[in-house]
């Protein structure tokens, strides 16, 4: 029982509430909302970011209140979508707005010294607009087509658990250590949602979960240069990893389950974020 009397909040508390606790309740709440995979990942992000965190403040306070806020506006963005079904374009346009807000809120001090009224609409938008693109990429990336045996999916949930470590670890390597749990966080909480789905315990329809993955793996990558200094080139490679797993469905490698389905797609991912990684540490 040591640990618990020696408790360290990297150590101990990066075990528990970035990967233990998300990939839990990741799972078990996925396993009574198999259609609503989504629901799981964000119920199963609640407690970790709370813990991290904090409860917000009003008005928002930077880098303390960044991954509360965005969890609660990436939530809120999916269900409204799912619920009133809204088309592609409007979907765009108001997450676009949304984070652009939120951008306007969230404005570092470091910056909002460096320049005036003109840089911060630039870094806002800038925001919005490449949290919404990236939201949208994933989320089509991730649609289900109609094959021969059914459904399949064009890329699984297992290439985003690779670039949500590596962005960890990038943030980590930024000294922002609080946003690097969360990101762990992410990747273990899409890590339960994957063995629902090689155990038959979740269904098809990703595509509010791939938009909400995308969402805040761009809000975290944000918050390290708005907050930290994390690496950008680095960062900025990690685009490419469901692009990597994308291509690998090019080879023909044997995709008989979805235990196989995912695994070529996360070694795919896994190759491009082990990459960033390694280069990371060598800079």
């Amino acid at each position: 029982m040591g640990w618990l009397s020696d408790w360290d909040d990297v150590i101990h508390g990066t075990a528990v509430f970035g990967a233990a606790v998300p990939l839990g309740v990741a799972m078990l709440l996925g396993s009574g909302l198999p259609r609503r995979l989504w629901i799981a990942v964000a119920g199963a992000l609640i407690v970790p970011v709370l813990w991290i965190f904090g409860w917000p403040s009003w008005p928002l306070r930077g880098s303390d209140d960044a991954a509360v806020a965005g969890l609660v506006a990436a939530t809120l963005l999916v269900a409204l979508e799912t619920a009133r079904n809204w088309s592609g374009p409007r979907r765009a346009a108001v997450r676009a707005l949304v984070w652009t807000s939120l951008g306007w809120l969230l404005y570092p001090a470091w910056l909002a010294a460096e320049g005036g009224i003109g840089r911060r609409i630039l870094v806002a938008g800038a925001v919005g607009l490449s949290i919404a693109a990236w939201a949208a990429l994933v989320e089509f990336l991730a649609q289900e087509k109609k094959g021969e045996n059914g459904g399949a999916f064009r890329i699984t949930p297992a290439a985003w658990v690779p670039p949500s470590i590596a962005l960890s670890v990038l943030l980590q390597f930024g000294a922002a250590t609080r946003f690097a749990q969360c990101s762990g966080a992410l990747a273990a909480a899409t890590g339960g949602v994957c063995l629902l789905l090689i155990f038959s315990r979740g269904e098809a329809g990703l595509r509010p979960l791939a938009a909400l993955w995308g969402m805040l793996s761009a809000l975290l990558a944000w918050s390290g240069w708005l907050f930290a200094e994390i690496q950008i080139g680095a960062t900025l490679a990690l685009l490419l990893t469901p692009l990597a797993a994308l291509a690998a469905r090019r080879i023909p490698l044997p995709r008989r389950s979805e235990f196989l389905e995912q695994l070529w797609d996360g070694l795919a991912a896994a190759i491009i974020a082990g990459l960033v990684i390694s280069a990371s540490w060598i800079e």
